[in-house]
């Protein structure tokens, strides 16, 4: 699937990619900044588990689960007339609702778990010319930090980091990206 997919944007690339130099062609347009706000309201499926091990052995048992989807900005500053670089800013927060189950004692408790991310990213992309008016293709991609800020309650008391579900976090992102745009 991955291998068509390619293919679809390597033909539509050749096919609206103008191949005269930059510059020729073009009326002298003056630089711009751009700011824009994003949404997916799509849950985040990975970052919660419906049952994880803590770091001190018990087992958390989720019931519910919700999440705010993730939240973005992104700033681009135009260096040259194909050239824009920029700031990227994502947000998101799950949470959970769910039983955290001793290991020894077989005692369950009512718990709460919280997982909030943000990253911030610098980011660049490249405009490629098309011979369509008003369309054009880019490519970019950003590199920055990712913070995770996780908050775990049993019986509406918070819990030391050892009392938490295990997570693996990386604290680099990064995001490489290919898109259409037509300006109306």
């Amino acid at each position: 699937m991955k291998t068509i997919f390619l293919k679809v944007n390597i033909c539509l690339a050749t096919l609206f990619t103008n191949f005269n130099s930059i510059g020729q062609d073009e009326e002298e347009k003056p630089l711009k900044n751009s700011l824009n706000l994003m949404y997916s309201p799509a849950m985040n499926i990975l970052g919660m588990n419906p049952s994880s091990s803590t770091a001190d052995g018990n087992k958390y048992l989720s019931s519910s689960h919700n999440s705010i989807g993730v939240i973005g900005f992104h700033f681009d500053h135009q260096m040259t007339p194909r050239f824009l670089l920029g700031v990227d800013l994502f947000y998101n927060s799950t949470s959970s609702r769910g039983d955290l189950v001793n290991n020894f004692s077989g005692e369950v408790k009512s718990a709460n778990y919280t997982n909030s991310r943000l990253r911030v990213m610098t980011r660049f992309s490249r405009t490629i010319v098309t011979n369509i008016p008003n369309f054009e293709m880019y490519f970019g991609g950003g590199i920055g930090f990712n913070q995770r800020f996780r908050n775990f309650h049993v019986e509406n008391v918070r819990q030391p980091s050892s009392s938490r579900p295990s997570h693996f976090s990386i604290p680099i992102c990064m995001r490489m990206y290919y898109g259409l745009r037509y300006t109306i």
